[in-house]
């Protein structure tokens, strides 16, 4: 065997075909961190698998969750993303709510390799509209997959990446009336006239 075979042949069998060369600069994606929106100006509230997250009344009525992300990785110069929220049934994959908007982000106080949208409003993170609940499975009590994707926008290499966290939802229990009308417009099949 000559020595190029050999070279060759050890090449290959080390799982690096003879000749070719590794991706070099490849974009490592972007590294995201949930949190749950507390108000504005407040820190986001980091959000792990297991976790009961509380839903908020909606300003326009109804009952909402407000989520964000804190993200790490991210492109140089890094003003404007696309945050896409999901809520999905983990047993089937349906999607009980979703969607997405443009955010502008801003450091993390503190830490500049961080970045999170601007706080000082919910128009800054995702809103997920769940009740009144038009659909056949119970907003509140069952295990969801909470999923959120960031792209970001005007960069010349633009990554994305993409968190999810198994959550149980459940209403605020700080007036037994909002949590009354809460679990009851949280019911599957919901209609009107239904709730007190």
């Amino acid at each position: 065997m000559s020595r190029t075979a050999a070279l060759c042949w050890f090449a290959a069998t080390s799982v690096l075909a003879c000749g070719h060369k590794p991706p070099v600069n490849q974009p490592k994606g972007l590294s995201l961190s949930p949190g749950l929106y507390q108000g504005a100006g407040q820190p986001l509230k980091p959000i792990n698998d297991g976790d009961t997250l509380q839903i908020e009344s909606a300003p326009q009525g109804g009952w909402v969750l407000f989520v964000g992300v804190q993200v790490t990785g991210f492109s140089p110069g890094l003003q404007h993303a696309q945050l896409i929220g999901r809520l999905v049934d983990p047993d089937t994959g349906a999607s009980q709510a979703d969607e997405s908007h443009t955010i502008v982000l801003t450091p993390v106080p503190g830490d500049p390799s961080t970045l999170q949208p601007e706080l000082r409003s919910i128009s800054q993170v995702s809103n997920l509209v769940l009740c009144p609940n038009y659909k056949t499975r119970d907003v509140v009590g069952p295990e969801w997959s909470l999923e959120l994707e960031m792209n970001e926008l005007d960069v010349s290499a633009p990554q994305s990446g993409s968190v999810t966290r198994l959550v149980a939802l459940g209403c605020p229990t700080q007036d037994p009336r909002a949590q009354q009308v809460c679990e009851c417009q949280c019911a599957a099949n919901f209609m009107p006239g239904k709730c007190p």
